[in-house]
């Protein structure tokens, strides 16, 4: 390969260093949609593949609705431990 780059009649090649410096890689796949949503001032990026409907980006965080699972989650848990105890007794 470095004497076909080379070129010419004669060559005299004593040595070879190969290096790569910054290398870099960009895949896109196509057909991506964008969409940028506004919510509570704040900006949100989300991409979606087009071809298999892969979603990727941040997304915002109601802090109502994860209070209320939160609290549904300890509900649950004092249900299941009282009838468990009512069950014994």
């Amino acid at each position: 390969m470095i004497k076909r780059d080379i070129g010419g009649d004669r060559q005299q090649i004593r040595s070879k260093d190969v290096r790569f410096d910054a290398v870099a890689f960009a895949h896109v796949l196509l057909p991506v949609w964008l969409l940028t949503v506004t919510y509570a001032g704040s900006p949100y990026q989300v991409l979606m593949n087009g071809v298999t409907g892969e979603v990727q980006g941040a997304r915002p965080w109601s802090k109502g609705k994860l209070a209320l699972a939160i609290g549904a989650g300890v509900l649950l848990v004092i249900a299941i431990v009282v009838l468990v105890l009512a069950m014994r007794g």
